[in-house]
Formats: C-alpha cells, structure tokens, sequence
C-alpha cells in the first residue's frame, strides 16, 4: 500500500528547495506580495493537510516551505543596495 503522506511529503520537499537559492543569496529580491501570497497559501495547505487529510508528515514539510518563504518575506522583500 502506497503512502500517501509520504508522496505529498516528498513532493513538498521538492518544491520547497527551490526557495533556496533565493534564501542563500543576499542580494536576491523577490517582491514582497509574491513571498506573502505563498507564504500564506502555505499556510492553508498545512493546516488542510494536517487537519483535513491527518498526514503528518507532510504538514511538516509544508510548514517548513512556509518559514521559507516567510524567511524571504522578511529578508529578501527589499532590493539590494547597489553602493
């Protein structure tokens, strides 16, 4: 029997891993309604999936793709100084 908690897991951690690269440059910029949309769609999609569909794991990992686009919402909302 396939998990499902586990396919939604491995499929949120992937998609969560491209915010990396955005999270590790601090010259990067990404506009501030973009970070809080996804943060905040994140957001639903944890509670939906630790409530809604009791899959755990995969509500973590979700949860942690949000603090990274949140992380971005506070850090990366601002374009760099070019001095």
């Amino acid at each position: 029997m396939i998990s499902w908690d586990l396919v939604m897991a491995l499929a949120q951690a992937e998609l969560g891993i491209f915010i990396l690269p955005t999270l590790l440059n601090p010259r990067a910029y990404m506009p501030r309604l973009t970070s809080g949309g996804m943060t905040a769609g994140l957001v639903v999609v944890t509670v939906a999936l630790l409530v809604g569909f009791q899959a755990p794991l995969s509500a973590a990992i979700a949860a942690a793709a949000a603090t990274g686009w949140t992380l971005v919402f506070i850090f990366r909302g601002k374009e760099a100084r070019s001095d």
